[in-house]
């Protein structure tokens, strides 16, 4: 919102638009936004049912729908969204695989989960390309150790782990994290 507000302050607003009225126009615009998300919905639900694609995991089908975001921020930004993502797989993986070797649990039922898979991909995705190495770790770290384990694993989470390790990463480190 505070990029909104920046860009709704800019001059070439007519004047009898600024302040209020845009405000209200903008929010209006982001509820109409939002308000979309119930026809994705209900043709989730559609593509779900259908019989091809019944018993087929759901994580892989979201996997999938991430592909054309991929391509167009690697067109954009380069290669450095497709390292992003292999640093977050990568130490998801290792961070997940560590947690669940202490606590005893099964690591072959548990990473083909793909649970792991799909958090490491949204923060991969989210994170800014060419980033320091350090920061997609960072917030693998947190998604897993603390999004996803602490609470008692899948499922019991009351946050998404990806987005808790985003907003983690957008607070302790907010410099890196606005060098698109």
């Amino acid at each position: 919102f505070s990029n909104i507000k920046e860009r709704i302050t800019a001059p070439h607003i007519p004047q009898h638009l600024r302040g209020g009225p845009i405000a209200l126009i903008t929010m209006g615009i982001i509820s109409m936004a939002f308000s979309g998300f119930r026809g994705i919905v209900w043709v989730s639900s559609l593509v779900l049912n259908t019989p091809n694609l019944r018993g087929f995991p759901t994580k892989f089908l979201v996997i999938l729908a991430c592909l054309p975001g991929f391509f167009a921020l690697s067109w954009c930004f380069g290669w450095g969204v497709p390292l992003n993502i292999v640093i977050c797989v990568v130490s998801s993986i290792i961070f997940d695989a560590i947690v669940l070797s202490i606590r005893g649990q099964s690591l072959n039922f548990r990473l083909q989960d793909s649970d792991t898979l799909l958090t490491a991909i949204f923060i991969g995705l989210s994170l800014p390309p060419l980033c320091p190495w350090w920061l997609p770790v960072t917030g693998c770290s947190v998604a897993i150790l603390i999004g996803k384990h602490a609470y008692g694993g899948i499922g019991a989470c009351p946050f998404n782990p990806a987005m808790m390790g985003y907003a983690t990463l957008l607070l302790c480190f907010p410099f890196p994290m606005s060098q698109w």
